[in-house]
């Protein structure tokens, strides 16, 4: 069911949300975002413009992370790295994703040691 959907926002079918990040354009499918985040599911169903206008402008994160981040919600494997971990972890805090969130969590304790910790 996932690789459906992935399919279908791939060719820009039915996506009725943009996520602009820096110089990118997203094309996403609101009802997912809204039941993987309850940020987005208040930004959407409030009347805010961004729901008006079906695109929402993201800050505090880059193109790549966001990418990564709606893969996932469409089925595809996120790979946390050493490299990406802390910027998936900020912006899924931000943005209320809390299963990706908990990935991230579990990948830095098991990463965890007297190298890289406080």
């Amino acid at each position: 069911r996932f690789s459906i959907l992935q399919e279908i926002r791939a060719e820009r079918k039915l996506t009725d949300l943009v996520l602009v990040v820096q110089d990118e354009r997203i094309h996403c499918h609101k009802a997912l975002l809204g039941a993987a985040s309850l940020f987005f599911q208040v930004m959407l169903v409030s009347g805010m413009k961004e729901c008006e206008e079906g695109v929402v402008s993201l800050h505090g994160t880059d193109p790549v992370t966001v990418i990564s981040i709606v893969d996932a919600l469409y089925g595809c494997e996120l790979k946390v790295s050493g490299d990406n971990v802390q910027d998936l972890f900020v912006a899924c805090h931000q943005y209320q994703l809390r299963d990706i969130l908990q990935q991230c969590i579990d990948f830095m304790k098991q990463h965890l040691d007297s190298q890289n910790c406080l």
